[in-house]
């Protein structure tokens, strides 16, 4: 098993822009709907992408993907990840387990 430590994602230059500049980002967009079906989809989701962006997986490979959005392992899902250059383009097979609030 490998472990990826990387830089998050989608953070700080976005929120940093909405904050000075009062402008919604397109990731702030599409945080939003993915909050809509649960915190954990979006953190699948931001794994994915990282994990594609690592080369540790092909974009057209099935991968289990497990997140954490608040205590714990809420969310797992089986999904084909894009890399953040196709970000957002997601083939989201099924769900396996999450916890919508």
């Amino acid at each position: 098993m490998e472990i990826l430590t990387a830089t998050h994602a989608f953070g700080a230059l976005a929120r940093m822009v909405t904050k000075k500049f009062g402008i919604i980002q397109v990731n702030g967009i599409v945080t939003t709907v993915l909050h809509l079906f649960g915190k954990g989809v979006k953190v699948v989701c931001e794994i994915a992408c990282m994990i594609a962006d690592a080369g540790l997986i092909s974009t057209g490979e099935k991968a289990i993907i497990i997140g954490d959005a608040v205590n714990g392992e809420d969310t797992s899902v089986v999904l084909k990840p894009s890399a953040r250059t196709g970000c957002w383009v997601y083939h989201l097979e099924r769900f396996i387990h999450s916890m919508l609030y």
